[in-house]
């Protein structure tokens, strides 16, 4: 029997956020999917992240909007603040009247509890099929599909392919040549307490930045990374939220500014 291309799956290459919301969009569409994970196992690392009412949009329209709310953290405002010297730079309601008008709240949530979201979304599909363990080592394509290529040397016939694979994608690699690069920026980011938020303005010594970061964010290298780093090592100790001020807020600050709050939403607009 011969296989013809829309016989085939779709393949996406990685299955974190990006891969997973990928597959699921494929299968409401009528397509199969296949991902591909270089993990032994399914997951997801990192922070938390802002979900602004577009983001729950795309949830619902994937199928798994109730999931991501559930776990979902919701706040009264939207608060941005000078890091220097704490001066307040907007404040946006996102309570009830915020909700009617974007049809969505603003949120926050774990980048993993958006992933497992996701995930049950695709497990409860039925229609996507998982290959851990697995990365893409080369792709090769003609008129009626894709063949992929993985570090095995087993060989997967798709009808399309789609790179999820990270920043160092070896789809993208292969299709565009060109390399991740270091933008010059670095975040540092924490969650303090509120209560050591009062505790003084803490100073950061001189030279807290190591000359060897200095140098590498200024020719736009990788930077030098903390040994055993881990996210989420320093959560709940006590003490870490005053010591991660220290370490983060610059010791000098611009003279003193009136506060100034961003209270209204939207005025004159329909």
């Amino acid at each position: 029997m011969t296989t013809t291309p829309s016989d085939l799956p779709v393949l996406v290459a990685g299955g974190g956020i990006g891969g997973l919301a990928a597959a699921l969009a494929l299968v409401r569409q009528g397509f199969r999917v296949k991902v591909l994970e270089q993990a032994a196992e399914l997951g997801e690392i990192g922070a938390g992240m802002q979900l602004g009412p577009n983001a729950f949009h795309a949830f619902d329209a994937l199928g798994v909007g109730e999931q991501a709310r559930k776990r979902a953290v919701y706040t009264d405002f939207m608060v941005m603040h000078d890091a220097i010297d704490e001066y307040q730079v907007g404040k946006i309601p996102t309570g009830e009247a915020f909700r009617q008008r974007f049809g969505n709240p603003y949120a926050v949530i774990h980048r993993a509890d958006a992933h497992t979201s996701l995930l049950e979304g695709v497990q409860a599909s039925g229609q996507i099929e998982f290959v851990t363990s697995t990365r893409v080592a080369r792709v090769e394509q003609d008129a009626n599909g894709v063949t992929v290529h993985d570090q095995h040397g087993n060989a997967h016939r798709v009808r399309a392919l789609i790179g999820a694979d990270g920043v160092k994608s070896v789809v993208r690699q292969q299709f565009v040549g060109d390399e991740a690069r270091v933008t010059g920026h670095v975040v540092y980011r924490a969650v303090v307490d509120k209560a050591d938020q009062h505790l003084g303005r803490p100073q950061l010594p001189p030279g807290a930045l190591p000359a060897a970061r200095r140098r590498a964010v200024q020719r736009g290298r990788d930077l030098p990374q903390p040994r055993n780093r881990r996210v989420g090592r320093d959560r709940g100790q006590p003490g870490r939220s005053a010591e991660l001020l220290s370490r983060l807020v610059p010791e000098s600050a611009p003279a003193d500014r009136p506060a100034q709050k961003l209270e209204a939403l939207g005025h004159g607009r329909p």
